[in-house]
C-alpha cells in the first residue's frame, strides 16, 4: 500500500509540475499577444513585387493633425488639402519596418530624403493602398 501510495504521489508531483509549466507558456504567450495589441501594429501585403510585407502602425490623433497641417495649402480666401502629400505623409509616418525616415534606410535606396526613398521603394498604387490600410487601421472608415 506505501508504494501504490508513494507512485501516486509522484505522479501528481509530475503531473503539477507539467501543469506549472502549461501556465508558465500561455502567460508568455499571452504577454507577446497583449504587447502586439497594445503597439497597434500589423502586417500589410502591399503588393507580389515586394518581397516583404510592410509593418505599419496606427496613427494617433495628434499625428493625424500634424499630417493634415503639413499638407494643406492656403491660398486666397481658401484652404486645400494637397490629398498626395497627405497619403506619402501618413505612410511616412506610419510604417515601421521599413522605416521609410530612417537615414540609413534612406542611404541604402539612394536617396537624400525619406520622401525620395518612399518614391523609389514603392510604385503610386502601392503607396496608396498602404496609406489606406493606415487609415483603416487608424480607425478612419475606407470612403
Amino acid at each position: 500500500m506505501f508504494i501504490l501510495f508513494t507512485h501516486n504521489w509522484n505522479n501528481k508531483i509530475r503531473l503539477l509540475e507539467t501543469i506549472t509549466k502549461i501556465k508558465e507558456v500561455i502567460a508568455f504567450f499571452e504577454t507577446k499577444i497583449t504587447a502586439a495589441k497594445e503597439t497597434g501594429e500589423k502586417l500589410v501585403k502591399v503588393s507580389d513585387r515586394l518581397p516583404q510585407d510592410i509593418k505599419i502602425r496606427a496613427l494617433d490623433l495628434d499625428e493625424w493633425e500634424q499630417i493634415q497641417k503639413l499638407s494643406t495649402q492656403k491660398g486666397v480666401g481658401a484652404e486645400r488639402v494637397d490629398n498626395i502629400a497627405l497619403l506619402r505623409r501618413t505612410v511616412l509616418t506610419a510604417c515601421v519596418d521599413p522605416n521609410f525616415r530612417d537615414d540609413e534606410f534612406v542611404k541604402a535606396v539612394g536617396a537624400l530624403t525619406a520622401d525620395e526613398a518612399l518614391k523609389k521603394t514603392l510604385k503610386a498604387g502601392e503607396i496608396l493602398k498602404l496609406g489606406n490600410e493606415i487609415l483603416k487601421f487608424s480607425g478612419f472608415a475606407e470612403s
